[in-house]
């Protein structure tokens, strides 16, 4: 059973506020805009989510939200998330920085079926940026503890996570990546991201298998993102 860190769809260092995780699983080094919120909807084969995040104090987001999971059960289940995250780290130029979040909730990379139970987790998201911004690297390394009604063993995970977003435009973005856990199989995924209003309004489109093998793990999901003013 594929057990990942949760991403919270969160803004990346240095391209307008709206650029986001969403159906990634990597998570980035930064927070939505001070007292603003971002709202992720998406859609796809393994699950749909909706998941606002604000931050109401300076270096602190707050994520919630509920997912409708498809893919792990034919009659399909709602589930929930939430979670904190800050920033431990960002040197002055904006070409590295650290944060730290702490959650429960829905898995977005589970890929077997979920019984009743709780868990919690935690990783240290990293990003750096080259070329004036044009490419930003993502790293996550994280641990999850999962407790299972019913089963002998609590379920326990080191993951680690990888992306990349590649800027071709101004506002159109390539992402790719690979995340794994201790004790599944790594998967993949790779997409497109557009703003059809900059900073404000952005699309993502993305696909997602198995690494070693060719078969469909995530699938075809379809993301939106809508950025708010300063409300809080």
């Amino acid at each position: 059973m594929l057990r990942l860190v949760i991403c919270g769809g969160l803004a990346v260092v240095a391209i307008p506020s709206v650029s986001g995780s969403q159906q990634y699983v990597t998570d980035d080094a930064a927070l939505t805009e001070y007292r603003a919120c971002l709202i992720q909807l998406w859609h796809g084969e393994r699950s749909s989510w909706a998941l606002p995040a604000c931050t109401p104090l300076h270096d602190l987001e707050v994520s919630a939200g509920l997912v409708a999971v498809w893919k792990d059960e034919g009659d399909g289940h709602p589930e929930y998330v939430a979670q904190l995250k800050s920033i431990l780290f960002r040197n002055k130029g904006g070409r590295f920085g650290v944060g730290l979040v702490v959650g429960t909730g829905r898995d977005p990379g589970l890929s077997d079926v979920r019984a009743p139970g709780w868990n919690v987790y935690t990783y240290l998201p990293a990003t750096v940026s080259f070329f004036s911004e044009r490419l930003l690297v993502h790293n996550n390394i994280g641990y999850l503890y999962d407790h299972r009604t019913g089963h002998e063993n609590d379920h326990q995970s080191l993951t680690v996570a990888v992306r990349t977003d590649v800027s071709l435009r101004k506002y159109f973005v390539v992402v790719g990546e690979i995340y794994d856990s201790s004790d599944s199989e790594a998967e993949f995924q790779i997409g497109a991201r557009a703003w059809t209003r900059p900073g404000k309004v952005q699309i993502d489109l993305s696909y997602g298998g198995l690494l070693t093998r060719w078969e469909r793990a995530a699938g075809w999901t379809l993301g939106l993102a809508l950025a708010t003013p300063p409300i809080l």
